[in-house]
């Protein structure tokens, strides 16, 4: 296996899916459609992620309170899409920070895979108000000043759908989070749209070494 490859072994995956909830805000039109279309690529990244994972995945369902499912596959994530995401706000802020709350506490106990920690982040919006996008890129900036080094954790931000308005958040996360007072380059965003389903490692290692 290559070295780039080996990156992502011995690593523990995450997976946040951020969905809009109607009752939050109103749904732009064609969004249900755009998540139907992305459910495959979003499944195969998943298994990909188990290939890599095989004691498990961790899935947070970013509601307000969020949902954690430990341990699951891509089978449980498909039943997840399921759900009619009802909930009356989102919150991937309080999602991340346990996600990595928990990776340093295992790190500190031990436990932690050698290689960290991959999250890969569905969403279709951006944080909604700006306290919300503030204290994301906080709790992403002081990550960085936490871990030793700066493949340890990626997260990857990948977008359903096509709003502009989200697209131009995630890119600032990923061209200027140094501008914010980041150590390190841990995230990268891409449009679910651009991912072949041959092309999966690639797409992860981008939140390692882009």
């Amino acid at each position: 296996m290559v070295e780039a490859d080996a990156k992502l072994l011995d690593r523990d995956y995450t997976i946040i899916l951020v969905r809009l909830s109607e009752r939050e805000c109103p749904a732009p039109p064609g969004l249900r459609k755009q998540w139907q279309v992305a459910e495959k690529s979003i499944l195969n990244l998943a298994a990909k992620c188990e290939k890599f994972d095989p004691d498990g995945l961790t899935i947070y369902i970013a509601d307000r309170p969020f949902r954690k499912y430990s341990h699951e596959d891509s089978c449980t994530l498909a039943m997840l899409f399921q759900d009619d995401y009802s909930t009356a706000r989102t919150d991937l802020v309080e999602a991340l920070k346990d996600c990595l709350q928990d990776y340093f506490d295992r790190k500190a106990q031990g436990t932690a895979k050698a290689n960290g920690e991959m999250i890969v982040v569905i969403l279709d919006h951006e944080p909604i108000g700006k306290d919300c996008r503030k204290a994301l890129v906080s709790t992403l900036v002081q990550t960085t000043h936490k871990v030793d080094r700066d493949d340890e954790i990626g997260v990857m931000f990948a977008q359903v759908g096509d709003n502009m308005i989200a697209r131009g958040f995630l890119q600032a996360l990923d061209d200027d989070l140094h501008l914010a007072g980041a150590k390190y380059d841990i995230t990268d965003t891409k449009l679910l749209a651009e991912l072949p389903q041959d092309k999966v490692t690639d797409f992860l290692l981008l939140a390692l070494t882009d």
